[in-house]
């Protein structure tokens, strides 16, 4: 009786499987550096996305009343810039008046410093006034920083505008172009399904948003 050698398994692992997982993390990797690539485009399109999703509800609220779609999204863009403007007429001009006080106040009030027991002290131990008196040329490198914060609020307000501007798009073709997406992507019998969903998420969004904006709104 012939040894009969032992069949060996054929492998589970194909060419084909090979190329899959390979594609599959490459297209991983590819997300994550696109993510990490356009992480600020992708944060400004996700607030303007829940900004349109709160003032939606309001944009509705007016087309019930007969106003058209495009009306009631400019006016509920303009009443929020207004309202926004209005908010910085009660904050900014208090700050300026104190920080110009400051500056006037600011040589009687290192005249009343230099006069203090603790003042005198640390003069007298650690020679205080001299030290100060030579850290006045390096004062001017404060300049840097003083440019720096300017370059930052100017960024911080084309952020803004940028906010603005995709919101107010979202408000005018975000709806067609959701409903578009899921007709493509979606068969007739889940088509209802996914615009229940959808409509959901849109609501709970809408007025978490809502009220995250009004509690601010009132605290400031």
């Amino acid at each position: 009786m012939s040894d009969r050698q032992p069949m060996r398994s054929a492998s589970q692992v194909t060419l084909k499987t090979v190329f899959t997982v390979c594609f599959g993390v490459l297209a991983v990797v590819a997300l994550v550096y696109f993510v990490l690539r356009t992480q600020f485009a992708m944060t400004l399109a996700l607030g303007a996305a829940l900004i349109a999703v709160a003032l939606n509800h309001v944009v509705e609220a007016l087309g019930r009343r007969g106003v058209r779609r495009r009306g009631a999204v400019l006016a509920v863009v303009f009443g929020l810039l207004a309202f926004g403007a209005g908010l910085s007429f009660l904050i900014v001009p208090p700050l300026v008046s104190q920080a110009k006080a400051f500056i006037a106040d600011a040589p009687s009030l290192w005249d009343r410093l230099r006069h203090t027991s603790l003042f005198l002290m640390l003069d007298a131990r650690f020679d205080l006034s001299e030290q100060l008196k030579q850290a006045v040329p390096t004062a001017a490198g404060a300049v840097a920083p003083v440019l720096l914060a300017i370059g930052g609020a100017l960024s911080t307000i084309g952020a803004l505008v940028t906010l603005v501007l995709l919101a107010i798009f979202m408000l005018l073709f975000g709806g067609d172009l959701i409903k578009a997406a899921l007709a493509e992507a979606s068969s007739h019998v889940n088509r209802e399904r996914y615009q229940r969903v959808a409509l959901a998420i849109y609501r709970s969004v809408g007025g978490y948003v809502g009220g995250v904006l009004a509690i601010c709104s009132i605290n400031a």
